[in-house]
C-alpha cells in the first residue's frame, strides 16, 4: 500500500515536471539568485576561535569578564632593525600616522611613559639599594651641598675635579646602588663625567635633544632612550599595539583597518631601508585565517566542480549531462547559503567548509539518477518523457531515503556543546535535504528542457559492451578469504598505529604558514622562552594571590606564574621608613638654598671652564693611570675623556 502511494506521488511529480519544466527551472533559478543576494547583503563571517564555543559554556562567561582587558593587543606591529634607534624612529613615525587615523584606530599603545612612575620610583628599588643611597647621602653631604649652592656647569666640573683628587667620584656618582663598598684607592668610574662631556658636545654640534648625564648619579647604565618601549627578549623586536575601531560585527568590521595598517607599514618601509615590519596579534591572526579559509574554500569548490565535470564527461562521454548536474548542485548550494544566512546569519572557520562537503556528498544522487536515466534511454527504447518517469519511479524513493538518512547523520552534531560543530551540523543537514530536493525536482526538469532524444541506438550500447568486459579480479571463495584476511590484517595494524596519534593543541599550526600574521607570530614565539598558551584567574583580594601562585607553581604543566603583585613594589612599609629618614637628609641639603644661583646658572665663565677642563684632562693622561690603579676599562674611559675634551 505504501509503495503505491509513493509511486502515485512520484508519478504526479514527474508529470508536473515534464509538463512545466520552464516554471520549475525559473522558480529554482529565482530562489538561488535571491539566496545569493540575501547572503551577500546579510551573511557575516566570525573570525575568532572563541566564536566556535557556545556562549552558554562557563568558560565563555568567565572570558567575557576578562575580555575588557583584552583590547590592546588585537593588532601587534612587530618591528625589526639591526640598529635599535632606526627601529624606534620607524615606530614613532608609524604611531604619529596611526593616531591621525581616528576613524580606523581607537588607540595606539607603544610606550609606558617612565615619568608616570617617578613618584614611586624609589619604592621599586631594593631595600639594600635604598640603604646604600641613604649612606651615600650622609657620607657626601657637604659635597652635594657645595654643588647645590652653585649648580652651574663650571662649578660641577670643579667639584668633580676635586673629588677625583680624593678618588671619591666613583663612590659618589656611580656606586649608589653597589651592594659592596669599594676599597679605598680602587679606580673610579668615569661614566658620569663622560656623559656630561658628551652632552656638552651634542649641544655644541646643534643637537637640541637633551640626554641628562645625571642618570649616572645612581646607575652606571643611566637612562636609556629605549626605556619604556615594548621590546621582546634580548631587545630584538619592537612592538606597537594597535586597537582597531569596531564598526559592526564580524569579519568585515575590522578587515579594512588591517588592510590599511599593512598598507601604511609597506609605504613607510620605503623610507627606512633595512626595516622589517609586519602585523600579527589575535585579531590579525583571526582575520588572516578566515580570509585564507574563504579564499581557499572558494578555490577548492571551483576545483571540485571542475574535477567532477571532467570525471563525468569522461565516463558519460559527453558534456551536456555533467553540466546539468553541476547546475543542479549550484542551485542547491545557493539555496543552502540563503537558508544558512536566514537561520544562523554567519559562517565560522569550520562551517565555511560546507560547500565542498555538499558537492562531494550531494553529487552521488545526481549521478545515480542520470545513470539510470541513461540506461532507460539507451537500452529500453523509451522516449525522454517516459525515461524520466521510469527513472523517478525506480530511483526516486531510494534517493529520497538516502538523502534524508545522510541529513540525519549530521544532525547529532547539533546536540554537541561545541558551537562550531553545531553550526556545521545544522548547515550540512539542511544542505543534504536541499540537495535531495533539487535532485528529484530540478534535475528532471533540466533534463526535459536540455537533454536530447536518443533514437539512433535504442536497445543497444553499454550493456553489450559490458558483457565483453573482463573483471580485473575474479571473485571466488578463495579470493574472498584472501581479501577478508588482508582487510582484517590492515585493520589490526591501523589500530596499532593509532596509538601514536597525538593531539596538537597549538591552533597556530592549523593556519597557513604563509600568512603574514602567522609568520610574525612564529618569529615572536621563537624569540621568547614563554609558551603561547596561558590562563587567567580572577581573585577577590591580594591575599588570595600568594596562595594561588604557590598551587599553580607546583603544577608540572605550568612554567611560570605572573600576577598583579609583580608590578607592585615589595616591602613597602620597610622602604617607606627608610625614605622617611632620607626625607630629613634631603631637607637638610636644600636648607637655606639660594634660588638665585639657579636663575644665573646659564652664565658660563669660559676662562674657568677652560681651566678646569685642562686640569681634568691632565689627570686623564696615560701617566696618571698607574696612580689611579686603573684597569683596562678605566684606561678606556680615561682615553674617552681626553678625546671628548679635545673636541
Amino acid at each position: 500500500m505504501k509503495e503505491k502511494i509513493v509511486d502515485k506521488i512520484f508519478k504526479r511529480l514527474t508529470s508536473f515536471q515534464t509538463s512545466h519544466p520552464v516554471l520549475i527551472v525559473s522558480i529554482a533559478f529565482s530562489l538561488s539568485l535571491l539566496s545569493f543576494y540575501y547572503a551577500y547583503e546579510n551573511m557575516d563571517f566570525l573570525t575568532s576561535q572563541k566564536d566556535l564555543i557556545s556562549p552558554k559554556q562557563r568558560l565563555m562567561k568567565l572570558y567575557k569578564r576578562f575580555d575588557q582587558f583584552d583590547d590592546l593587543d588585537k593588532f601587534i606591529v612587530v618591528i625589526y632593525h639591526k640598529d635599535k634607534k632606526k627601529a624606534l624612529e620607524f615606530a614613532k613615525k608609524l604611531v604619529s600616522i596611526l593616531k591621525k587615523q581616528k576613524d580606523l584606530y581607537t588607540d595606539v599603545f607603544y610606550r609606558i611613559d617612565p615619568d608616570r612612575f617617578k613618584k614611586w620610583a624609589l619604592l621599586y628599588l631594593d631595600k639594600k639599594d635604598l640603604l646604600t643611597i641613604e649612606d651615600q647621602l650622609k657620607e657626601h653631604k657637604e659635597l652635594i651641598k657645595d654643588i647645590l649652592r652653585s649648580p652651574s656647569l663650571v662649578h660641577i666640573l670643579e667639584a668633580i675635579n676635586k673629588e677625583m683628587s680624593r678618588r671619591m667620584i666613583g663612590e659618589l656618582f656611580t656606586s649608589f646602588l653597589e651592594e659592596e663598598e669599594k676599597e679605598q684607592g680602587k679606580p673610579m668610574d668615569l661614566s658620569f663625567l663622560i656623559n656630561l662631556l658628551q652632552d656638552m658636545l651634542y649641544w655644541l654640534e646643534g643637537n637640541t635633544e637633551y640626554l641628562s648625564p645625571w642618570a649616572h648619579l645612581f646607575s652606571k647604565k643611566g637612562l636609556n632612550e629605549e626605556e619604556g618601549y615594548f621590546w621582546t627578549e634580548h631587545k630584538k623586536y619592537l612592538l606597537v599595539f594597535v586597537t582597531p575601531k569596531q564598526i559592526g560585527e564580524g569579519f568585515v568590521s575590522t578587515r579594512h583597518s588591517l588592510v590599511e595598517l599593512r598598507r601604511i607599514i609597506s609605504s613607510l618601509k620605503k623610507s627606512y631601508p633595512g626595516i622589517q615590519a609586519g602585523v600579527t596579534g589575535p585579531e590579525a591572526l583571526n582575520m588572516d585565517e578566515m580570509y585564507i579559509a574563504l579564499r581557499d574554500m572558494t578555490i577548492a569548490t571551483v576545483i571540485s566542480m571542475i574535477g567532477l565535470i571532467l570525471l563525468l564527461c569522461l565516463f558519460w562521454r559527453g558534456i551536456r549531462r555533467p553540466i546539468l548536474e553541476m547546475i543542479e548542485l549550484i542551485v542547491a548550494l545557493a539555496i543552502t547559503t540563503g537558508f544558512t544566512t536566514l537561520i544562523i546569519g554567519h559562517l565560522n572557520i569550520l562551517s565555511v567548509t560546507f560547500a565542498p562537503l555538499l558537492l562531494g556528498l550531494g553529487i552521488d544522487y545526481g549521478i545515480h539518477w542520470l545513470a539510470r536515466y541513461q540506461e532507460e534511454i539507451n537500452y529500453t527504447g523509451l522516449n525522454k518523457k517516459e525515461a524520466i518517469q521510469k527513472t523517478m519511479l525506480k530511483m526516486g524513493p531510494g534517493i529520497l531515503l538516502a538523502g534524508f538518512t545522510a541529513s540525519l547523520s549530521f544532525l547529532p552534531l547539533v546536540f554537541t556543546g561545541f558551537l562550531g560543530l553545531v553550526e556545521l551540523g545544522t548547515i550540512t543537514s539542511i544542505g543534504m535535504v536541499l540537495t535531495t530536493i533539487t535532485t528529484l525536482c530540478l534535475l528532471p526538469s533540466l533534463v526535459t528542457l536540455f537533454d536530447k532524444e536518443r533514437k539512433d541506438y535504442p536497445g543497444s550500447g553499454i550493456l553489450l559492451l559490458g558483457s565483453r568486459i573482463r573483471p580485473v579480479l575474479k571473485l571466488t571463495e578463495r579470493t574472498s578469504y584472501v581479501i577478508l584476511s588482508a582487510g582484517i590484517l590492515f585493520t589490526f595494524f591501523s589500530i596499532f598505529g593509532a596509538r601514536n596519534i597525538k593531539f596538537d593543541l597549538n591552533m597556530l599550526n592549523l593556519q597557513s604558514k604563509h600568512a603574514e600574521a602567522v609568520i610574525w607570530e612564529k618569529k615572536l614565539l621563537a624569540e621568547s622562552k614563554r609558551s603561547s598558551m596561558y590562563g587567567a584567574i580572577f581573585v577577590r583580594s591580594l591575599d588570595e594571590i600568594e596562595k594561588i601562585e604557590k598551587r599553580l607553581k607546583s603544577l608540572p604543566s605550568v612554567s611560570e606564574v605572573h600576577s598583579i603583585k609583580d608590578i607592585l613594589p615589595k616591602d613597602q612599609k620597610e622602604k617607606l621608613k627608610i625614605l622617611h629618614r632620607m626625607r630629613y637628609l634631603v631637607k637638610d641639603l636644600i636648607k637655606d638654598l639660594d634660588l638665585s644661583h639657579f636663575r644665573n646658572s646659564a652664565n658660563i665663565d669660559l676662562y674657568r671652564l677652560e681651566d678646569v677642563l685642562k686640569r681634568i684632562r691632565f689627570k686623564m693622561l696615560p701617566s696618571a693611570a698607574k696612580k689611579w690603579g686603573a684597569d683596562k676599562p678605566t684606561e678606556a674611559q680615561m682615553q674617552k675623556v681626553r678625546d671628548l675634551i679635545a673636541k
